[in-house]
Formats: structure tokens, sequence, C-alpha cells
């Protein structure tokens, strides 16, 4: 009986060298010298700056836009106020809580809160606290506009020329792909 199990398991380790044999050349086969190269791939950020006349102009109700990112949310009367971060106010009437409707957009750069009280809605942009009458909130207006309230979040600021007077906001940052090769750098 050993015999004739010693005799079966001899071809079965032979073939399974064979198949294990075959594998390791394919692998050396297919395996070539290929010469690192180094490429490094960096996103960089390029802010784009608009004066902050330009950006407190435009701090008014405008077309209603897609939710992308949600933040604080604020129920006053029949409407949700829906802080999208860094961007502004969503306006959704919600008088159908079953059917709630998007009708408009308050473009707030720079916001991270918001409050309401008594027909006012108390927003933050970047440094500054910006009042908005809501009465009617499909034609949110801004009412009035304290500077620096919150001194800790003016990074966001760019005074041209050093001069206090031509302050610019930075409302957007545009991604662009940057390739480096490490053969330009050294050391």
């Amino acid at each position: 009986m050993q015999r004739l199990l010693a005799g079966t398991c001899q071809p079965f380790k032979l073939s399974v060298m064979k198949y294990i044999l075959l594998a390791v050349c394919s692998i050396a086969l297919f395996s070539g010298c290929v010469k690192d190269s180094c490429i490094n791939t960096f996103t960089l950020y390029q802010p784009v700056y608009k004066s902050l006349t330009a950006v407190r102009a435009n701090m008014k109700s405008a077309a209603p836009e897609t939710i992308e990112t949600t933040g604080k949310i604020y129920v006053y009367k029949n409407f949700i106020y829906l802080n999208e971060p860094g961007k502004g106010v969503h306006i959704i009437d919600n008088s159908n809580p079953s059917a709630p409707v998007n009708i408009s957009f308050l473009p707030i750069p720079g916001n991270l809160d918001i409050a309401i009280k008594d027909n006012y809605l108390y927003a933050d942009s970047y440094s500054d606290l910006a009042v908005f009458d809501i009465s009617n909130p499909q034609n949110i207006t801004a009412y009035k506009f304290l500077n620096n309230v919150f001194p800790n979040r003016n990074n966001y600021y760019y005074y041209a020329n050093n001069n206090p007077d031509s302050v610019q906001v930075m409302v957007d940052l545009i991604p662009r792909d940057t390739v480096v090769n490490c053969d330009t750098y050294s050391g």
C-alpha cells in the first residue's frame, strides 16, 4: 500500500512543481527593469478676489441654487433658512411641510452661522456681521454691515497696495493641477 501511495504522490509533486516553476518564470519574464520616474502631482488653489463693495452689493436675494452642503438650520414663520457654509443661505418655503419649495438664495461669502430676530437675519461674512431685512423672504435686502466684529476671521481680506480703502475679499478658490518633476529640485 505504501508503494502505491508513494507512486501516486510522485506525479502530483512533479506537476505542482512545474506550475510553480512556470509561475516564477512568468513573473520574471513580465517584470522588466522600469526606471522609477519621480513625478509629483499637486493641486494648487488660486484665490479669486472681488472688492468688498462688489461683494456686499451682491448680497441680496438671488435665484434658488442646488443645496450642496448643509449647515445651520433656522425655522422662522413658514420659512426655513438653511446655511450653506462659506456660500450663503437657502430660503425654503415650508408652508406645506410635505412639499417644501426652495424659493431663493442669499449669497454671503464666508458665512458660517445665522440667527433671526424680528424679521432680521444676522449672518457672519468672514470677520463682518451682516444684517438683512427678511420681512419679504423672496426679496431679502441688506440692512446693515458691521465691520470686523469677528477679528479672528479676517484672513480672507486683502488690502490692495496696503490701502484699507481698497479691501478685496476672497470669494472663490480655483483648483489647478501642477506636475513637478523631481529632477527639477535637488537636495
